[in-house]
C-alpha cells in the first residue's frame, strides 16, 4: 500500500480521489502538525506529524512521524519515524522508531532502538537494524538482519498486560 502526498487545502472528495482510502479513513495530511494527543474511532492514516499519543481504533498507517505513545487495533509502519512506544504492528523499510515495541505479532523491516516485548512471534527481515532486547515464543531472523541485545526465546512470562 503506497501513501500518496495530498496536497494542501485539498477537500476530503479530493483525498478519496488521490489517496486509495479506508472506509472511515481520517487523513492527516503532510503539511499539518498536531499538537496533541489524538484519538479516532476510525481508521488513519499519519502522512504529518503528531506530538502527543494517538489512540486508534481502527488501522492505522503511519508514514509521517509521531512522538508519544500509539495504540491501535493493527498499524502498518511505511517511512514512519516514532518516538515512543507502540502495540501491534508492521515495519516496513526506512521506517524508524525510538521506544519500547509491545506487540502480539510483529513483522519488522526498519530500524529500531528499544526493547522488543512481543508474545507470538516476531519475525525480522532484510533490512530489520534493532538494537535492545528482544522476548517473543517465536524469533525468525531474514539472512541481512542484525539484532544487538539480548534475545529471550520463550520468555513469555515476562510479558504483562497493561
Amino acid at each position: 500500500e503506497a501513501s500518496v502526498p495530498v496536497q494542501a487545502g485539498a477537500d476530503m472528495a479530493a483525498v478519496g480521489n488521490t489517496v486509495p482510502a479506508l472506509k472511515n479513513e481520517s487523513i492527516i495530511t503532510e503539511d499539518m502538525v498536531i499538537d496533541g494527543s489524538v484519538r479516532t474511532k476510525s481508521n488513519l492514516r499519519v502522512l504529518g506529524q503528531i506530538s502527543g499519543d494517538v489512540k486508534c481504533e481502527g488501522s492505522l498507517l503511519l508514514a509521517g512521524k509521531v512522538i508519544g505513545d500509539i495504540y491501535a487495533d493493527s498499524m502498518r509502519v511505511q517511512s514512519g519515524n516514532i518516538t515512543g512506544n507502540i502495540h501491534e504492528m508492521v515495519v516496513d523499510n526506512n521506517s524508524w522508531i525510538k521506544g519500547d515495541i509491545t506487540s502480539g505479532r510483529l513483522m519488522f523491516n526498519g530500524h529500531s532502538e528499544g526493547n522488543m516485548m512481543v508474545k507470538e512471534s516476531v519475525e525480522f527481515r532484510e533490512s530489520a537494524r534493532v538494537k535492545g532486547n528482544v522476548s517473543s515464543e517465536c524469533i525468525s531472523m531474514y539472512n541481512g538482519a542484525h539484532v544487538k541485545g539480548m534475545i529471550d526465546i520463550g520468555g513469555i512470562e515476562e510479558i504483562k498486560e497493561e
